[in-house]
Order: structure tokens, then sequence, then C-alpha cells
């Protein structure tokens, strides 16, 4: 996994220095970083799981749940209102809890 996570902080390091270079110019720059999302591919993926893998998965997650797609949305949404017109430099971490132990 170190080149999964070696992209990530890479993410976060590009998503900060170009919010703060192009800050001055009124523009703000922000990052998601979803966890799994229930898409179709993954809902195959899952449905041909046994129940006990598919419940050691999903237990990895604090929510007990992967996320809907429309709750990823709803992050990126946020990020680009005038709700979030302070905010820049942010990665949002949208992965319900996944990656907090």
């Amino acid at each position: 996994n170190v080149p999964y996570s070696a992209s990530k902080a890479a993410v976060l390091g590009f998503t900060r220095k170009l919010a703060y270079e192009e800050g001055p110019n009124g523009i703000r720059v922000n990052a998601v970083a979803p966890g799994t999302v229930f898409t179709d591919r993954v809902k195959a993926r899952y449905d041909g799981l046994g129940d006990a893998e598919r419940d050691r998965l999903i237990s990895a997650y604090p929510l007990r749940r992967v996320a809907r797609p429309e709750e990823i949305a709803a992050a990126i949404l946020f990020l680009a209102s005038d709700d979030a017109s302070y905010v820049t430099g942010a990665v949002l971490d949208v992965n319900g809890g996944r990656f907090m132990g």
C-alpha cells in the first residue's frame, strides 16, 4: 500500500499548496477523500462474498456501512457552495470513519 499512501499524501500536499497559491486570486481549492462507495461495481463484488466476509469488511467502518454515491456528492456540493466560502486547502474525509484507527 506504499504507492497508494504516497498518492494520497500527494493529493493532500497538492491541495494545500494550490490553495495557498490561488487564495489571493479568490480561488478556493479543496479535495474529497472518499472511502468505499456502494456503486453497482462494489455491490456486485459484495454480493459475491459470503455473509461472514461481507460482515468482516463492513465491520471495518465505524458507521458499519459503506457510502452511497449521493453522500460523496453532497460533500462535494458543500465544498463548492457558499456555505464553505472560507474553506480552502482542506481534504474532506468522507469514509465513514474507516481510516481513523
